[in-house]
């Protein structure tokens, strides 16, 4: 029951999520193949989420600290204010989809500035 043919119908495949990986193993899943595809868990989109959160506060040092420093000032101001903007999100003030919203409005402001466009 463990390799599962695509053919085969979910509800075998479900009966075999809950026989096969119950105990302590199943929470080690970050998902399940499907019959079509797999089944995402939370902890995988959690971890998902993580990573591009990651990626949006690296891609705002990698815009704003060339920006530090130049002319036109705004783009110094943008700068300075999208990274004081991440020195403050270790605070738990901050909802996380908003903090990332955030994230994406200043990286697209950055990027006016920016040579990399």
């Amino acid at each position: 029951m463990l390799l599962q043919k695509p053919y085969q119908s979910k509800v075998l495949h479900n009966e075999c999520i809950n026989t096969c990986f119950s105990g302590n193993f199943r929470s080690m899943n970050y998902y399940y193949s499907c019959g079509d595809g797999v089944l995402d868990t939370i902890g995988w989109e959690g971890l998902r989420e993580g990573i591009d959160d990651i990626r949006y506060a690296t891609l705002i040092q990698q815009l704003a600290r060339p920006l530090l420093g130049t002319t036109p000032v705004e783009a110094d101001y943008a700068a300075r204010k999208a990274l004081q903007f991440l020195a403050g999100l270790y605070t738990d003030d901050y909802d996380i989809s908003t903090a990332r919203l955030e994230m994406i409005r200043h990286i697209l402001e950055l990027k006016k500035y920016s040579k990399e466009k």
